[in-house]
């Protein structure tokens, strides 16, 4: 009896994103990386200036707007913030694998979207608010908190998303991304690092039509050898 081997041609593709400030005017960083312990390293703008007149991050309890997502047509996963100016500042990781197709679903797991406030003896935080999906995207399970936070005076704190959320945003050909606005208070002068925001998303390939037939086929065949052999 002959089995045939099922594999789906597509190819699942995993970005992770950071955004963390840890000193005033020399560490704000926006990283997106192939995994969470790297999602830091690919960053491409490091802020040296804490003037409201320049473009950097809003210190002293002001917001600033963000984005992360996966952009289908440029096949990529990105992270950015909005300066002074409005213009957006952006990191990227591209997927050098198969293309995403644009009715795959993608699980944001719980332990890969948090905020971290640590390694000071006086009061900081980090929170997220007015927190959406982009137009389109459709929740498959879980729900998107409208805002989270982490604070500490004294002792670390890590905060996370309450549940895993699956997303699908066929209907945008794609595309999607997380918005809202993140504001960070009370950050040191020496230790780096010390308020951020992670956030990590995987795509889950299906199996395509012609594979599905495929496995349906030799389920049938099992099906009726089986049969004949009880006859």
């Amino acid at each position: 009896m002959a089995f045939c081997a099922v594999e789906a041609s597509a190819q699942s593709f995993s970005f992770y994103s950071t955004l963390r400030s840890g000193v005033p005017g020399s560490d704000w960083q926006v990283g997106v990386g192939p995994s969470s312990t790297h999602s830091a390293s690919t960053w491409n703008t490091r802020y040296f200036s804490y003037s409201p007149s320049d473009a950097s991050w809003r210190g002293g309890g002001l917001s600033q707007d963000f984005e992360i997502g996966f952009d289908a047509l440029r096949n990529l996963g990105f992270s950015r913030v909005k300066n002074f100016n409005g213009a957006w500042t952006e990191a990227t990781l591209a997927n050098t694998g198969a293309p995403v197709a644009a009715d795959t679903n993608w699980s944001i797991p719980a332990s890969s979207f948090w905020l971290g406030a640590a390694g000071l003896s006086t009061a900081s935080s980090i929170s997220l608010a007015s927190l959406t999906l982009s137009p389109n995207v459709s929740v498959l399970s879980g729900a998107l908190p409208i805002g989270l936070t982490a604070a500490q005076n004294g002792t670390g704190v890590t905060t996370n998303l309450p549940a895993p959320i699956v997303i699908n945003a066929a209907a945008n050909g794609g595309s999607w991304f997380l918005a809202g606005t993140v504001t960070l208070n009370g950050f040191g002068t020496a230790t780096r690092s010390r308020l951020q925001f992670n956030f990590g998303a995987t795509s889950n390939p299906t199996p395509e039509a012609s594979t599905l037939g495929m496995l349906g086929s030799g389920l049938l065949v099992i099906g009726l050898a089986r049969k004949n052999r009880l006859a």
